[in-house]
Order: structure tokens, then C-alpha cells, then sequence
């Protein structure tokens, strides 16, 4: 059985041929299209097409129940439904009216919605005759080939097909629709991109589409967003050709139309960037520098600040820029005209911009129509731009917490989704925030200054620029903080700047943060403590400071370094006398002291009351006795306790910490108890003298010429195990447990705990009985004998054997 073709005779096993199916619905909108269907419980269109019989009176023109047998409608040739006499009807323009004034007459609640339904397919008959019939058959053949079973004639039949098709359409589902996927995905969305400027999107459904399709439609379609592509790569190689010979305005606009096709390219809008900041730099940008920051760095009179040395901060406090060595300030560079202007506070950018210049109406309203993107990349990077939010209906837009370096901002007008004009870019904008959260606050003989770096800087510069007869001098700094010591008392000025690497690697310098601090007079710190031990605990001594008063405090918390300042830890609600001043953020703490040092007591140590009196007893709360003197006292530390005694020096309500001892009592060894785990070891356990932290285990043996051993154990690893061990030898021991001073500490004297460990006892010697008697030796002997002689062995016999023979 062959396949008929045209111009052949038609013989008894002759087939038709398949029908060409769509191969995509070529129609815009034709996913909501489906989805509206869907929703009114329809499974095609065609269904939508064929409506309920009328609630009333019968119009002159009605469908008849039944064609041969077969109310199906054709799809194959034109889509055609039965009508009255056994005729049919193709659905064109007037029939689709029609179809509309019978569901407008039905009274079905589904007649409003199919009236909008009806409105879309009066429009793609409009445009394409051939377009419904289209639409309706790769429903169909998207019915047959999803239904979970190969698609047959008996299935076709069941969604609305003639008989007469159902077979042929079955088959020519089955040979070659695709199922599915991307593919069928891809055609029903390429007519919804293209024609339009997302050619980007619309090449990559391209790809998923046959190269050749035998659909006319489709191959329409597939011609004309090849011609595009082609076209805009032809203007992609003028445009780098332009920029090759210097002509950035042709090149910005050969960029502009390559944007307006595929507006949905991020090369394109990467090479529109660029273009438009190579095609006026010289138009230049307003930039206002605000106060203190970084103006326009890169416009005919370099970048960074002029500060090479302290002396040209302290002339100008490096409020300017331009490059120099010698003075602090530089003119800024001059302003031109521009439709966009940037404002630069601290880090953030201002951007203000005028709308296109309109010559007829027809512009002005096309210009009121423009909505506006804006773009920061860095200089020469137009591939890393990022999107900058705008404000609505308002040609301005902020850009917070900007970076450092050097930075372009491009404002593109955009008209229905795709760029208006070639974007207008601003000069070159240095972004070179100073450091932030400046604070000052003076320390015993100077100041100490805090700041907060950004982290694209490379360098931080602090320098000196007042003081009471101190010349301008730089900081030797960290990245967070620097001193200035040893400082005179007086007000004194510090300016703070940041530096940053440029795009050519050169230095790019921030605008200054300055702050002012007092630094007060400081007592001077005790030096040395001279300790003595006494009957009753230990005596200290001290030479009294130059400035100051100086007092011994027992000390609390985590040890200070000598010249630190305590004030706020002896004074916690007391106020200071020195004033710091801030002019950076207003981050200044306001208290006095410093708030990023993790050097400080868990608990403030205690003060002894100013009431107290020279020389009469004071009773700490934990029992340490106290007798001050002018330079003197006496410390009484109860056993099993330590203490830390600090000397602290006042002065117009400022202290300073000095010299530090220890003093420690430790408890006498008790319950000492000492046993033998073996010969050569003992095992000793007693109660840990408190607040020892190694004790010393000795062993001496108590006979002449006896050995000695030694162990020193820490209180961790006796607490952990509840006992210690001691190498010994097997003769008898004298066992001393003493605790061990700490090396920093002066120590009230304790006794030793003592024990003595037997010496191992000697075997016992083997026991003497009598002799034996000599007649039950030779009894015994001939046991033993008769118990190892070999014995005969002799034939067995079967019992009875030797009467049998008698009786022979």
C-alpha cells in the first residue's frame, strides 16, 4: 500500500497523504489565549466556537444535530462545522459573528467571557485567514499527543474531529509532532518575543526551533530574526571599527541602535556605556564636592589630596585636591556645563540630570513619556556597571554607601523598554570616603585617637596640627587608632585622611576628618614597690610620685600595665575634667575614657574611702586588713587567700595605675596520707592548700645513704585525678608536702605537711620441720618404685577359657 500523490492515479491501496502540521501557533498572545480558554472549562477553541442552542427562539441560521451520522467539524483543510441541509460552513469573519450573536442569545454566564475570546480571534482573521484553523489544529495535535496514550482515530473523534480526519490527524500526530518540552514551549513563546527588541531571548528559542521548518509561518518568523541578527552584528564591527578611528560619537550612536535591537543584551548596553563615556569627556560634570570630600579628581589637574607632608596639612587641613608636595590646599578643577550633575557627601552620590532638549511636539511628548536608568561602573570597566535606583517622577537619584575609587554614573532614557538616546555620562567621580567615627581622648601624658577606616583604604595619615609649642608632626598610626606621647598639657588638633589605590595604580587621598583634644595634667605613676615580710603579713613601701598622691589599692580584676589610666574603674560615676572635642560623626562617647580597650577588670577594685585616715586600719570585704600610711601600709592576707596590691596615683580626679605585688598566704597541707602502690611507687593524697597553684612532693629515704626524689605537681592535675604519685625506693620514706610561691609573688611562709611511708618487708624464709624416721623413708621410697615399674601384659582370655580346659 503506497501514498498517494498528486497526479497519480488513485488505486484500491492507495493511502492519503499526512497533513502538514503547524509547527507553532504563530500568534501573539497566545498563551493567555490558552489560559482563557482553559477557564471557561473549554479543552480548544473550537469547542468555544461551536455554542449552546438559544434559550428562546431559534434563529434563521442553526447548525443541524447531525452530518451522516457525524456532528464533528474538519480541521484539515480549513476549519469547517456542519451546517443546516447536510452542508458545511467554514469559519470565517461573518461566521465568527455569527457564532458570537449565538452565544450572545444562548443566556449561557459564560457568554461575556467568550465574547472577549471571540474579539481576540476576530483579530488574528483579520490579520492571517489561515490564523484560527492554525490555532486550532496545534491545540489538537497538543490534546493527542499529551493524553498519556499514542494518539489514535478514536481520540481525535472524542475532542470534537470528524471521523472523516480523525484518522489522518491521529497518524500525522503520531509521526513527527514533538511532545512536551522546550522545544514546543519555544514555539508557542517565539511569536510572543519577536518581532520586538529582546533579540537576545528570542535567538535562544530560535535555537530550540528547526533550522528549516516546512511551517511557512514559523519560517517567516525565523527569516526575519535572522535578518535582524545579522544586521545587528554588522553594526556591532562599525562600532568597534568606529572606536578604532577615534570617532566616539559615530560609535556611541552605531551602539545606540544596536541597544534599541536587543535591548535585552547586556553587551549591548555594556557597549552603549562605554561609547557614551568616551563621546564627551571633556563635557565634563558638575561635581560638589560638599564638605570635606573628594571633588572631581580626573579633569586636567590629577587626583588625591595635595598632603605629601605634615606641614602642608597643618597649612591647609587637607581640604583640597590636586596633587602637590608642599601646600595643603589646591584650586579645584574648573566646572563645565553639564545636563547631569553628581554631589558627592561623604558616601553617598546626588544626582541631579535635565531632561532632553525637545525641538517640535511631537518630541516634547515623547519626552514626557521617558523613563530614566541610571548606571554606576567603574572608570574604564563599563562591563561592571550596576543599576542605581531612581526616584519616581523626579530626574534625581541617590546612590547610598558607594565604594571607593574612581567612578562613572550614566543616565540612559529609555521609552517603551528600549533606550531613547545615547546616555549622558558624568566625568570621572573619586569616591575617597575619610575615616569615619573619630573620636579623641586623652590618656596619662597624651591623647589617644580612634577612627574607623574604610576597607578599600590602603594607608591611614594622622598628624598633629596644633599643640602648645609642638610643631605639625604625623602619627605613626595603625589602621583603627594612634598615640601621641608624651604630650605637655594644653588643647591640641588632628587631621585624619584615608588613601586609596587609583585605576593607574597612583594614590588617590581622601578629604580630612579633624578633632580637637584636651590633654589635662596626669599624677605620675608609682614606679616600684618595696616589700618586707613581717610577723603578721607583709609591709610595702613606696617612693611618693612627683605629681599625685599616691595610695595602694587591692586590685580586682585583670592586671593593669604601670602609667594606664584607671580613672573610670576607681570613678565610675564621677566626672572628669578634661573635654573631648569631635567634629568626625558625632560618635564621640562623651564619658572620658576609652571604650575599645579589652584590658579591664572584671570587677573595679576597691577605693579606699577619703574619710579614712592616714595610718588607721581598714577591713576589705574579703578580711585584708589594711594600715595606710603617706607612703606606706601593711598588708595581712588570712591563709589560703592572695591578694593583689596595685599603687595608684591621684591627681585632680584623674588616677593612674603604677607598680603591682602579690601577696599570697598559702593554707598548710592537711590530711596528707601516703601509701605503696608498688616497691617503686607510693600514691600520696591531702588537701590542696588554697591558692597555691604547684606544690612539691619529696621523698627522702630515712636510713643512711638513702636516695631523694622530687615532683612538682599543679593544682589542675591533682584536682582532676584526687591524688598524686611519687617514685620511691623499697626503703622506708619521710614524705614532705609543700606548697610552691608564685614566681611574681611575695609569700607569708606556711608549714609543710609531713608523713612516713614504711619500708617494703622482706620475703619470709622457708619453713624447717624434723627429719623423717628411717624405716618410713625406705617404705616410701619403695612405693614410688613399685609405682613406676613397667607391667606385664599377658594375653586376654575369655572368661571361662581356663575351666573349658580343665574339663579337656
Amino acid at each position: 500500500m503506497g501514498t498517494w500523490q498528486p497526479g497519480q492515479p488513485v488505486t484500491a491501496d492507495s493511502t492519503p497523504p499526512l497533513p502538514a502540521l503547524p509547527q507553532s501557533p504563530a500568534m501573539r498572545g497566545y498563551a493567555e489565549l490558552a489560559r482563557r480558554v482553559e477557564a471557561l472549562g473549554f479543552r480548544h477553541l473550537a469547542e468555544v466556537l461551536r455554542p449552546p442552542a438559544a434559550a428562546t427562539a431559534s434563529p434563521l441560521f442553526s447548525f443541524s444535530p447531525s452530518v451522516q451520522g457525524d456532528d464533528g467539524f474538519l480541521v484539515l483543510d480549513g476549519l469547517w462545522f456542519p451546517a443546516r441541509g447536510g452542508l458545511w460552513r467554514r469559519m470565517d469573519l461573518g461566521c465568527l459573528r455569527e457564532t458570537g450573536r449565538r452565544w450572545a442569545a444562548s443566556g449561557d454566564p459564560r457568554a461575556v467571557d467568550v465574547a472577549a475570546v471571540l474579539d481576540t480571534l476576530e483579530t488574528v482573521l483579520r490579520d492571517d485567514a489561515a490564523g484560527l484553523r492554525r490555532i486550532v489544529l496545534w491545540q489538537l495535535c497538543c490534546l493527542l499527543q499529551d493524553g498519556g496514550k499514542p494518539p489514535d482515530a478514536e481520540r481525535a473523534a472524542q475532542l470534537g474531529v470528524h471521523r472523516l480526519e480523525a484518522t489522518l490527524l491521529a497518524r500525522a500526530v503520531a509521526e513527527g509532532f514533538p511532545g512536551p518540552g522546550a522545544g514546543r514551549d519555544a514555539a508557542e513563546e517565539i511569536c510572543e518575543v519577536w518581532p520586538g527588541h529582546r533579540l537576545r531571548h528570542a535567538l535562544a528559542l530560535a535555537a530550540r526551533l528547526p533550522a528549516d521548518p516546512a511551517d511557512h509561518a514559523l519560517a517567516r518568523v525565523l527569516r526575519g530574526l535572522r535578518a535582524e541578527a545579522d544586521e545587528t552584528e554588522r553594526l556591532r564591527r562599525e562600532a568597534a571599527a568606529l572606536r578604532s578611528q577615534g570617532r566616539a560619537r559615530a560609535c556611541a550612536a552605531a551602539w545606540l541602535a544596536v541597544a534599541r535591537r536587543a535591548a535585552d543584551d547586556p553587551a549591548a548596553r555594556t557597549g552603549l556605556l562605554g561609547a557614551a563615556a568616551d563621546a564627551d569627556p571633556d563635557t565634563g560634570t558638575d561635581i560638589d564636592t560638599g564638605t570635606g570630600t573628594v571633588s572631581d579628581p580626573g579633569i586636567g589637574t590629577g587626583t588625591g589630596i595635595a598632603t605629601a607632608t605634615a606641614a602642608g596639612i597643618a597649612a591647609g587641613a587637607g581640604t583640597g585636591t590636586g596633587t602637590g608636595t608642599g601646600s595643603g590646599t589646591n584650586s579645584p578643577p574648573p566646572r563645565a556645563r553639564s545636563r547631569v550633575s553628581a554631589t558627592v557627601e561623604d558616601r553617598t552620590v546626588r544626582l541631579r540630570w535635565d531632561p532632553p532638549v525637545a525641538t517640535t511636539p511631537g518630541a516634547r511628548r515623547r519626552i514626557a513619556a521617558f523613563t530614566y536608568r541610571v548606571f554606576r561602573f567603574p572608570e574604564g570597566a563599563p562591563h561592571e556597571a550596576v543599576e542605581v535606583p531612581v526616584t519616581e517622577g523626579a530626574a534625581t537619584a541617590v546612590d547610598p554607601a558607594v565604594p571607593a575609587g574612581y567612578w562613572r554614573y550614566a543616565v540612559l532614557p529609555e521609552l517603551a523598554g528600549r533606550a531613547a538616546c545615547v546616555p549622558r555620562t558624568t566625568a570621572p567621580v573619586a569616591l575617597a570616603p575619610p575615616p569615619g567615627q573619630l573620636s579623641g581622648v586623652a590618656v596619662p601624658d597624651g591623647v589617644r585617637l580612634r577612627w574607623r577606616a574604610d576597607e578599600a583604604a590602603v594607608e591611614v595619615r594622622a598628624v598633629r596640627l596644633a599643640g602648645p609649642g609642638l610643631p605639625a608632626a604625623e602619627l605613626l598610626c595603625g589602621r583603627a587608632g594612634a598615640v601621641d606621647r608624651p604630650l605637655p598639657p594644653g588643647m591640641y588638633r588632628y587631621a585624619v585622611s584615608c588613601c586609596y589605590r587609583a585605576p593607574d595604580g597612583g594614590q588617590l587621598w581622601s578629604g580630612t576628618r579633624t578633632v580637637t583634644v584636651h590633654a589635662p595634667v596626669w599624677p605620675s605613676p608609682v614606679r616600684e614597690l618595696t616589700t618586707r615580710r613581717t610577723a603578721d603579713g607583709v609591709h610595702i613601701s613606696w617612693s611618693p610620685p612627683p605629681r599625685g598622691r599616691g595610695r595602694l589599692v587591692r586590685w580586682r580584676g585583670q592586671p593593669v600595665a604601670a602609667g594606664e589610666d584607671v580613672t573610670a574603674l576607681l570613678f565610675p560615676d564621677g566626672p572628669r575634667d578634661e573635654q573631648d572635642h569631635g567634629n568626625g560623626d558625632g560618635h564621640d562617647h562623651g564619658d572620658g575614657h576609652d571604650h575599645g580597650d579589652g584590658n579591664r577588670p572584671d570587677d573595679p577594685p576597691r577605693w579606699p574611702s577619703p574619710g579614712t585616715p592616714h595610718g588607721s586600719p581598714q577591713e576589705s570585704p574579703d578580711g585584708v586588713p589594711e594600715v595606710h600610711g603617706p607612703d606606706c601600709a601593711e598588708i595581712t592576707v588570712p591563709p589560703r587567700a592572695w591578694a593583689r596590691m596595685t599603687a595608684v596615683s591621684v591627681l585632680e580626679g584623674r588616677a593612674v595605675a603604677g607598680a603591682s605585688v602579690v601577696v599570697e598566704h598559702p593554707g598548710t597541707v592537711t590530711g596528707l596520707v601516703a601509701r605503696r602502690l608498688d616497691a617503686g611507687r607510693a600514691e600520696v593524697r591531702f588537701v590542696w592548700p588554697e591558692p597555691t597553684v604547684l606544690v612539691v612532693l619529696r621523698a627522702r629515704a630515712t636510713g643512711p645513704g638513702g636516695g631523694h626524689t622530687e615532683r612538682r605537681v599543679s593544682r589542675s592535675r591533682f584536682l582532676a585525678d584526687g591524688r598524686a604519685a611519687l617514685a620511691v625506693s623499697a626503703d622506708e620514706q619521710h614524705i614532705t608536702v609543700a606548697p610552691l610561691p608564685r614566681p611574681d609573688a611575695v609569700v607569708v611562709a606556711s608549714g609543710a605537711a609531713e608523713a612516713l611511708l614504711p619500708a617494703v618487708p622482706a620475703a619470709p624464709p622457708p619453713p624447717v620441720g624434723p627429719a623423717p624416721a628411717a624405716g618410713k623413708l625406705r617404705r616410701l621410697r619403695a612405693r614410688l618404685a613399685r609405682a613406676v615399674r613397667p607391667r606385664r601384659w599377658r594375653r586376654h582370655r575369655p572368661a571361662g577359657a581356663h575351666r573349658a580346659r580343665r574339663r579337656i
